[in-house]
């Protein structure tokens, strides 16, 4: 779900996503463009590596809750890249 534009960024919102495909796929629609991403969602256990890095191919920004939170921004830290977590801004 596009939620708009915010400081040059389309921000969207992909927290009904079910699972990490499904994820993928929405966000190569907007490829070359980089958005703001929006996650959340339950830990399945999943590898999360991959994912994390064509995650970063396409979005600049991902803000991440809920029950995967914890483990995605893990993964995030492990492949060195840039983590601001929401608690620290807020």
């Amino acid at each position: 779900e596009e939620l708009g534009v915010c400081r040059g960024k389309l921000v969207v919102n992909d927290s009904k996503s079910t699972n990490t495909s499904s994820t993928l796929a929405a966000l190569r629609t907007y490829y070359p463009r980089r958005i703001a991403l929006i996650l959340c969602g339950d830990d399945k256990g999943l590898e999360l590596s991959h994912f994390v890095n064509l995650v970063h191919r396409y979005a600049e920004l991902v803000v991440v809750w809920g029950g995967i939170e914890e483990r995605f921004s893990e993964c995030w830290e492990e492949a060195g890249l840039p983590l601001h977590r929401l608690r620290r801004v807020l």
